[in-house]
């Protein structure tokens, strides 16, 4: 007798941030949800900061719709800490310390502006910060604890019978025009959403995307005297509180190499930049390193399969991925249900109509 096959509205294959903020969007609208994870230590999302930063890079340039963006970001991280009592999201204000013409100049044109997101520091920086010319406040930062996020909702979904380990490969998704079938799991759902960051650069379900990734490598420090209260920027670096009275600085940004593997280069570049920023003593604990997957236009992109529409791609969230996750994921499910377009931003298919 053939076993029948689980059904679902919607299977999820990779549950990092990108796949953890649309299965709980998802379950919110009541839609049968299934995730396919194979748990890697290497993904993007169990090495991330985090970060929530409104202005960033040299040029400190603001992201555009950050009021909305991170007011929604806030919510749904809460919403999700208060149903599984893992509170992974901490509002947190930034100290941005500037150096060199590029960030005096653009800060001069913030601060005639008038800039909202950002103000002038005044009083006292944050214990062990170095004095430099010139440090910026931005209030409205925060810190989303990744790990802890997708772990909650690992657990949340496991708890479920919702969550299935298991190494997924795209050639073992087989699409028709009524449903998608993952057959060596005994799956059929009516959508498939692919969430697995830069292991998708060669899916065969899309086309190319334009990749821009970069290796990515963070230090874990032990660092006394850190003030947890704020996040530090500065000469290229930043440092943020972590649990277990921990500290994380970083990141490298290395396009050559798209491996997890954490090296000496980069330890040193990341000593000499927190030595630039802090004078606190501090101790490496722990390295780490993945690739962020970014892709051309640095926005995550979203949509169907030229192949089917019943599958569906959620990736490039890189290095704000903590930012975009919830709204982008509801701007994915709102498409499916055909209720609005995807924003042409966000738009898979406006990405592979540009030339890269």
């Amino acid at each position: 007798m053939t076993t029948p096959e689980r059904q679902a509205d919607l299977v999820i294959i990779g549950l990092g941030l990108a796949g953890a903020a649309l299965a709980w969007r998802a379950a919110a609208r009541s839609l049968d949800v299934l995730v396919v994870d194979d748990a890697a230590d290497t993904a993007a999302s169990r090495v991330a900061a985090g970060l929530v930063t409104p202005l960033t890079g040299a040029k400190l340039k603001p992201e555009g719709r950050f009021d909305e963006l991170a007011s929604a970001a806030a919510a749904h991280y809460r919403e999700v800490g208060h149903i599984t009592g893992v509170e992974a999201y901490r509002a947190r204000p930034a100290c941005r310390v500037l150096s060199g013409p590029r960030e005096l100049d653009a800060w001069r044109k913030l601060d005639a502006a008038g800039h909202p997101l950002a103000q002038r520091w005044e009083g006292a920086l944050p214990a062990g910060v170095r004095s430099p010319g010139i440090a910026i406040r931005m209030p409205d930062a925060g810190r989303l604890a990744i790990a802890d996020y997708v772990t909650a909702t690992r657990t949340y979904f496991a708890e479920r019978d919702a969550l299935i380990e298991a190494t997924i490969s795209d050639e073992s998704v087989v699409a028709d025009q009524r449903s998608v079938r993952l057959p060596e799991l005994g799956i059929a759902a009516g959508n498939a959403v692919f969430c697995r960051g830069f292991a998708d650069h060669d899916n065969r379900y899309f086309g190319a995307l334009g990749w821009r990734a970069a290796k990515g490598q963070i230090l874990e420090l032990d660092c006394p005297g850190f003030d947890e209260r704020f996040t530090i920027h500065g000469s290229g670096t930043w440092l943020t509180a972590s649990g277990a009275a921990t500290v994380l600085a970083g990141a490298t940004y290395e396009w050559d190499t798209l491996d997890a593997t954490a090296t000496a280069a980069a330890r040193q570049q990341l000593t000499a930049n927190i030595e630039s920023v802090i004078d606190l003593p501090f101790e490496i604990v722990g390295q780490r390193a993945a690739v962020r997957p970014i892709v051309e236009g640095r926005k995550p992109v979203i949509g169907q399969s030229a192949l089917s529409d019943r599958v569906w791609l959620f990736n490039g969230l890189g290095s704000k991925g903590a930012l975009f996750a919830p709204s982008v994921a509801q701007a994915l499910l709102s498409n499916m249900a055909a209720d609005r377009p995807i924003p042409p931003e966000f738009s898979l298919a406006e990405r592979l109509a540009r030339p890269t």
